[in-house]
């Protein structure tokens, strides 16, 4: 996914600069950890708290409801079903070099294409395999809440086509099965 900032902000002391705002990043980066670290940390938490396996896909479904719940809703809602609150060690995650761990694929990518899609031009999707399913969910969530946004979707020709199962005909109609999911 490639992003271009698009409005410009003085610096104090400084030349204008096109740079997001910091309100922008701090948005953005606060509803992907929503998702890609307490969500986990609240389900372990339910789990823990309870054997009742509806607890959890009472949970799941509140969630999946409102994926951009922030933080203190998604921690309530824990709380809420589990009977006690949720602990949450923000350092936790964190790798030695200071960076957050997360369970990456195409959940994460969907998320994370949604959060930036109003600062980018388009959206770029890039699988491990040729898959219409997958671009075809990709463009579906993502337009459900930005109609309209270009996408693109990695044509590589390092991928083992036929190693996937293509036939030379579903090869040749990849793009075109593609086109019709949007």
């Amino acid at each position: 996914m490639h992003l271009e900032p698009r409005s410009t902000c003085s610096r104090p002391n400084g030349p204008r600069s096109t740079r997001w705002s910091l309100l922008t990043k701090v948005r953005i980066i606060h509803n992907l950890l929503n998702v890609l670290l307490i969500s986990p940390a609240a389900v372990a938490h339910i789990k823990k708290q309870s054997s009742d396996s509806n607890k959890v896909s009472q949970y799941d479904q509140e969630i999946s409801k409102n994926r951009s719940m922030p933080l203190n809703r998604r921690r309530k809602l824990a709380e809420s079903i589990a009977g006690s609150p949720v602990a949450f060690n923000w350092d936790t995650p964190r790798t030695r070099e200071g960076f957050y761990h997360y369970r990456a694929g195409l959940p994460a990518a969907t998320k994370r294409a949604i959060e930036f899609a109003p600062y980018a031009d388009l959206l770029w999707l890039e699988t491990a395999d040729p898959s219409v399913k997958k671009a075809a969910g990709f463009a579906k969530e993502i337009r459900q809440v930005h109609p309209g946004k270009k996408l693109v979707y990695n044509l590589s020709p390092s991928f083992n086509w036929m190693g996937h199962g293509f036939s030379e005909d579903e090869l040749r109609n990849f793009i075109w099965d593609l086109g019709k999911e949007g």
